[in-house]
């Protein structure tokens, strides 16, 4: 199941405790995917978010929204439905097929 995260850092930081193994794409609000991510729940980009949504220095879920889900595929039909194309993971964390 995908759930989505618009203006609910306290939501999608529960959600993300809950999934440590899930996947989030951090896109922009409108959807458009210019520079639209896909992150393991666990990335430090992910980390660094909800410490400044905790600590209030920045919103994590408002001009870039989270979608997340714990199957990748399932992220993925959610970008091919939704954006019509795939999303580039981050090069980071290097995310794979769950």
């Amino acid at each position: 199941m995908v759930e989505d995260f618009q203006d609910d850092d306290a939501g999608f930081v529960a959600w993300v405790a809950v999934n440590p193994a899930g996947c989030v794409l951090n896109i922009q609000r409108s959807h458009n995917p210019v520079d639209a991510r896909v992150h393991a729940a666990g990335c430090g980009h992910i980390a660094r978010a909800i410490r400044a949504a905790e600590d209030g220095t920045k919103r994590a879920t408002s001009t870039y929204i989270k979608v997340c889900s714990v199957s990748l595929t399932e992220r993925d039909e959610w970008s091919q439905a939704e954006i019509d194309r795939s999303s580039r993971r981050c090069p980071h964390c290097l995310i794979m097929e769950m």
